[in-house]
């Protein structure tokens, strides 16, 4: 049947060859059979039923809005609708699938072609081809598979189907169109769908996973890339024959977005992230391309992942994390298992909870929290400002910019052999200084380690507001050992370890606390104004202090708030450039102790031996071995010494650069060796001030041309000093 236009006409054939119907306004077609070839420039309104159609052309620029049913009756292999090539619009425009045409196909199609698409309903067995142009409002519902759905941009509808193998939105358009497969009786490794390549935006923009565009796949993905997307929540999930797993996403710039996978992802690229999150069991590769920030929560479960990372690598470019100053408020990240590494140009309000990692290099740090329930191999920042690094052990800690490091270090360690904290160096500040008490509170140290087993070296450029703690003891129940520690400047820096400390190095010390168990090298390039407290090794026969070595002023600075240093056991060595304001108490021994410069405000007590001790002069200040704790004047009797047997076998003023050199101050030990004091001040008053022993080998103590005394084993020889001033040589008689 051929005819030039057709209108106002009703056909019920058996079966028809060809129809060529021209432009066609009203029009209804019944067939009891198949319709072989139907062709028309257009189809205003009007219905085709049928068994089967092999062709059917619509060749002009105007819409096809016929509805068609073919019933596939009889149709026992091949398509019920081969080819449809629709040149104009096909659809309807109506904006809901009640109201839209509908086209019901029971069998196979395949292909339909149309140039745009708009309010229409499709509802086939399978498809092998679909391309809609530009979809306005569609729905295409597939009891099988579609093996290519291509379309420009698809704005509302949906798309039902068991699996779809490759879709294709080619225009800059958005696809808007939800997405459902099934993956019913595919094979174990078949994917439900295979590729989605959308040129355009993917999503409908919505700002919560409830109202995003939603595709909801059963099975395994092979790919999905877009150019964007905001407002799109992809559902992957599994049954007890398919695994859900997703090999690539390739989203672009992110808006908001959600992923929720119950297997694993193997890569997952965009340009940015805004809001959202990604739940799955496992990733491989994570790349945030663009220099925007990357907002998406993660959460990996683990599950299925027996050996090998639960999340592999993850490089954001531009910001990791939510910009939040608090941890509740941070965007959070959720690893169940082992991470390989993160990599991201800078980070602000983020909190990763893995169970271990390899390696983090976080940029730029504002505020972050790393809670790990094992190990962190290394961690790389530029800065840390506010946070917290949580874990068994960490490896190694590198801070590369000259900002300070501010967050804090909880290391649970425990016994066994290895280092819980391995190499830090910092070439910045260590800490931000002093948070200021509340009310009666004293300031606290804005950045705490509390590291509970063995460090092998921290080294910062300076130090400030920081206090590390260090009680954890190891095998045997002997404390672990702190190897290195390089602070640089310390102001208001608290150490407190059970630990002996190998080798200390500092630039200088003001405001704060070293309480130790021993220390064998202690350096500082400037003054040292801490309090000192070294308890004494747990190794046996170990010196409490080895060398201390301070180019600067030891003390306080003034006698009004002198600091304290406390030690027990033994000491070899104190050389120091000059001391004010210092109480030096506890040790048994020390081998030599040697100022450069005066000792000023100072009491310097041990309990047995003071082997050598060496000034430019004394200020104010007492050198007591073996006396009593509360005995602040000159020893005049035996009473005053403890157990009678402390000895200082060697005491030297050198008065270099000194007009006095020995200046109301005290030296006394129960035995003493040699004694030589140069520019004895003569100011007399009514304490008195000298030397004091039971047994004085050797003195001389001169006032430069005013006077001396000398005295051999005990004898005062000659004394043109004493006369007119406050200084003497006392010399105890035995205890009766």
């Amino acid at each position: 049947i051929t005819a030039a236009s057709t209108d106002g006409w009703d056909l019920d054939p058996t079966s028809i060859a060809s129809l060529n119907l021209g432009t066609v306004g009203a029009a209804w077609v019944d067939v009891d059979g198949a319709i072989t070839t139907l062709t028309v420039t257009s189809w205003d309104t009007g219905s085709i039923e049928a068994y089967a159609l092999t062709t059917l052309n619509s060749t002009g620029v105007g819409a096809f809005k016929a509805t068609l049913d073919l019933s596939g009756q009889g149709v026992t292999t091949g398509n019920t609708l081969g080819t449809a090539t629709i040149k104009g619009a096909l659809g309807n425009g109506a904006d809901t699938q009640e109201a839209a045409l509908k086209w019901t196909v029971a069998g196979k199609i395949g292909s339909i072609t149309a140039a745009s698409t708009d309010g229409w309903d499709l509802d086939p067995t399978s498809i092998a081809s679909l391309n809609l142009g530009t979809v306005g409002a569609a729905w295409v519902d597939v009891d099988g598979n579609i093996t290519t759905l291509t379309v420009t941009s698809w704005d509302t509808g949906s798309i039902t189907a068991n699996a779809l193998t490759t879709l294709s939105s080619t225009g800059t358009g958005a696809f808007k169109a939800t997405l459902d497969l099934e993956g019913a009786s595919l094979a174990t490794n078949a994917n439900t769908l295979g590729t989605a390549t959308i040129k355009g935006a993917l999503g409908n923009g919505g700002d919560t996973d409830e109202t995003a565009l939603k595709w909801d796949i059963t099975g395994k993905i092979g790919s999905i890339t877009a150019g964007s997307a905001d407002g799109f929540t992809l559902l992957v999930g599994d049954t007890d024959t398919l695994v859900a797993a997703v090999n690539s996403l390739s989203l672009g710039v992110v808006g908001s977005s959600w992923m929720d996978v119950d297997g694993a992802i193997t890569t997952l690229t965009v340009a940015s992230w805004d809001t959202g999150s990604i739940t799955a069991n496992a990733l491989t590769t994570l790349s945030s391309t663009g220099v925007g920030a990357f907002k998406a929560t993660l959460d990996l479960s683990g599950q299925d992942v027996t050996t090998g990372n639960t999340l592999g690598t993850a490089t954001i470019k531009g910001a990791m994390g939510n910009g939040a100053d608090t941890q509740e408020a941070a965007l959070k990240w959720t690893i169940a298992g082992k991470i390989g590494s993160i990599t991201a140009a800078s980070t602000d309000g983020w909190d990763l909870d893995p169970v271990t990692i390899a390696t983090l290099s976080l940029g730029d740090v504002g505020a972050a929290w790393v809670e790990a329930s094992s190990s962190i191999g290394s961690v790389t920042v530029k800065q840390w400002e506010t946070g917290l690094i949580k874990a068994q052990s960490l490896g190694k800690l590198t801070s590369t910019g000259t900002a300070a490091f501010a967050a804090d270090l909880l290391l649970e360690g425990g016994a066994g052999s290895s280092p819980v904290l391995g190499v830090v160096s910092l070439a910045g500040t260590l800490g931000a200084g002093m948070v200021p008490g509340v009310e009666e509170n004293p300031d606290t140290p804005s950045t705490v380690w509390d590291i509970n087993g063995a460090i092998t070296s921290i080294t910062a450029k300076n130090t400030n507001g920081f206090e590390l703690t260090n009680n954890q003891l190891g095998e045997g129940g002997l404390p672990f050992n702190v190897a290195t520690l390089s602070l640089g400047a310390v102001t208001n820096g608290f150490v407190n370890t059970i630990a002996d400390i190998t080798t200390l190095t500092v630039q200088g010390w003001t405001g704060g606390t070293l309480d130790a168990a021993a220390v064998a090298t202690l350096t500082s390039n400037g003054n040292f104004r801490a309090d000192v407290n070294l308890t004494g090794s747990a190794v046996a026969n170990k010196s409490t202090l080895g060398t201390a070595n301070i180019t600067g002023q030891l003390g306080s600075g003034d006698d009004g708030d002198r600091a304290a240093w406390t030690l027990s056991g033994a000491a070899t060595t104190v050389s120091v450039t000059s001391i004010n304001g210092l109480d030096f108490l506890g040790l048994n021994t020390l081998s030599t102790f040697k100022a450069t410069g005066v000792v000023q405000n100072a009491d310097l007590r041990l309990n047995t031996k003071l082997a050598s001790f060496t000034a430019a002069g004394l200020n104010n200040a007492k050198i007591f071995v073996d006396v009593q704790e509360d005995q602040d004047e000159l020893p005049a009797s035996a009473d005053d010494f403890v157990n009678h047997n402390g000895e200082l076998t060697n005491v030297t003023l050198t008065g270099v650069g000194q007009t006095q050199a020995f200046v109301n101050s005290m030296v006394a030990a129960w035995k003493i060796g040699k004694a030589s004091l140069t520019l004895v001040a003569q100011n007399p008053s009514a304490t008195p001030i000298g030397v004091a022993g039971n047994t004085i080998a050797s003195l001389t103590a001169k006032a430069g041309n005013q006077g001396q005394i000398t005295v051999t084993n005990s004898n005062i020889l000659t004394d043109t000093l004493s006369a007119g001033t406050n200084f003497m040589v006392q010399v105890i008689e035995d205890e009766v």
